[in-house]
């Protein structure tokens, strides 16, 4: 009954230990360490002696030399009973029996179930529970802990459930040559006894695949990015052929094994030669099939077209625009500045030759333009110009002063900053003003503003 109970002990744990995904096609590698935690049962031991069968645990640990050899170490412990010779005895004695030691380990990999068969030796010790002086009416010798020399040899199954998980069972032999009670009437005898074991194997370190490989550079197909790898060349972990230079040419191929990075290459990883640069004639860096303006002048910043800048968009490219926050849909003259023209909306204010100051005669022409912006919030335009004397840049700079002045009015008298836009265009387009004073220094300039 009791070998009964612990045999379906042992295969209930097994059970319990088989996860419910599909084994792994794994084995072990050369440096593979491992950790056997083992449940199991004697069977009979010394039998036919007075030694029952029952319950054993403990561990196997080991590293493997090769996928086929390894070396292991064990520790197995459990209870038996000492009883009498005869079944009409009615006293048991407890005991408790012990194994250590090591061997060998032979693997068969065959995929996901590999058979092995092991041998092993070491001692074994018994130790009742207090020493026996007879059995069964005749006079016995038993220690208060008997040792021996124990050889063990048997074969096993293990199944890969994870790469580094697998599940072992064991079936072993113990072999001592002489049993532990002395001076029995039977004499020493021989004894073999069976441990049938179950457990689950830890395993560490190099753990080999035996997944589909088909260019056998180690890596499976399944995480193979170049599975048609040639024989013999190292790869990455994804299964691709080194490249040392990364120029995408892999290091068996590579004649320039080299190569800086951003080096455009050829087939055989050396740098290539640079083409011949397109024609460019304007030199403006769009070449002349993809210029749009061949004829830009040098230096002159262009579009992807080819074309020169034109940021306010009003026809007139930058390097020939005197005024380039024109906005658009703005009539523009030749240099790219509003076209000044004669209408209701217009105001005209004069000023003293070389002078900035607004003139006090027009304070009630501004001041009623200041109430209209304010009340309606329209936009106006404030233009100043000068007189057709002077530099360039003197007339530009005192018209700009001009508009500024008019705009700080227009400020003054309550119109928001924001509804003015001001610009100094520099001398006067030569045509006849209505309405111009007759005095020289009055017709020298003037200042307009428009309503948007």
């Amino acid at each position: 009954m009791q070998l009964r109970n612990s045999i379906l002990v042992t295969i209930l744990a097994a059970v319990l230990l088989v996860p419910s995904a599909a084994p792994l096609h794994a084995e072990h590698g050369a440096g593979t360490v491992y950790l056997n935690p083992v449940l199991g049962h004697w069977i009979d031991y010394q039998n036919p002696n007075t030694l029952d069968d029952g319950p054993l645990w403990g561990a196997r640990f080991g590293v493997d030399l090769c996928p086929v050899l390894g070396l292991e170490g064990f520790g197995l412990v459990g209870p038996s009973e000492i009883s009498p010779q005869d079944r009409s005895g009615a006293t048991k004695v407890g005991a408790r029996y012990s194994a250590w030691g090591g061997g060998l380990r032979l693997m068969i990999p065959a995929g996901p179930v590999s058979p092995y068969l092991s041998a092993g030796w070491g001692r074994a010790s018994m130790k009742p529970d207090y020493a026996l002086s007879s059995i069964n009416g005749h006079a016995v010798k038993v220690e208060a802990s008997e040792k021996r020399n124990l050889v063990l040899y048997g074969a096993g199954l293990e199944v890969f459930v994870h790469r580094n998980v697998s599940l072992r069972f064991d079936a072993v032999d113990h072999y001592i040559k002489r049993d532990f009670i002395d001076g029995d009437w039977r004499g020493d005898r021989k004894t073999h006894n069976w441990e049938i074991g179950a457990g689950i194997n830890l395993l560490f370190g190099r753990v080999r695949s035996r997944q589909k490989d088909s260019d056998r550079d180690g890596i499976p197909d399944v995480n193979d990015r170049c599975p048609d790898t040639p024989k013999g060349v190292a790869v990455y972990a994804d299964g691709c052929p080194l490249d040392t230079d990364r120029d995408g040419v892999p290091d068996y191929m590579d004649k320039c094994p080299d190569t800086p990075a951003g080096v455009k290459v050829d087939a055989q990883g050396c740098q290539a030669p640079e083409p011949p640069a397109p024609a460019d004639s304007d030199g403006d860096g769009v070449p002349d099939y993809d210029d749009r303006c061949p004829d830009t002048p040098r230096g002159v910043a262009v579009t992807p077209d080819g074309c020169p800048l034109d940021t306010d968009g009003d026809g007139v490219p930058d390097y020939l625009d005197k005024c380039p926050e024109t906005g658009k849909g703005v009539k523009v003259d030749a240099q790219g500045c509003q076209v000044v023209e004669a209408a209701s909306n217009v105001v005209d204010i004069y000023f003293d030759l070389g002078r900035a100051l607004v003139k006090r005669e027009f304070f009630s022409r501004l001041d009623s333009l200041a109430r209209d912006l304010a009340a309606s919030g329209e936009n106006v335009n404030v233009i100043g110009f000068t007189d057709q004397k002077g530099t360039v840049s003197y007339n530009q700079e005192l018209s700009d002063r001009r508009a500024q002045a008019v705009r700080d009015y227009l400020v003054s008298r309550g119109v928001k900053a924001a509804q003015i836009k001001i610009a100094g265009k520099g001398k006067f387009p030569l045509e006849k003003t209505a309405g111009a004073p007759s005095s020289a220094e009055q017709r020298t300039a003037t200042i307009r503003m428009r309503e948007q």
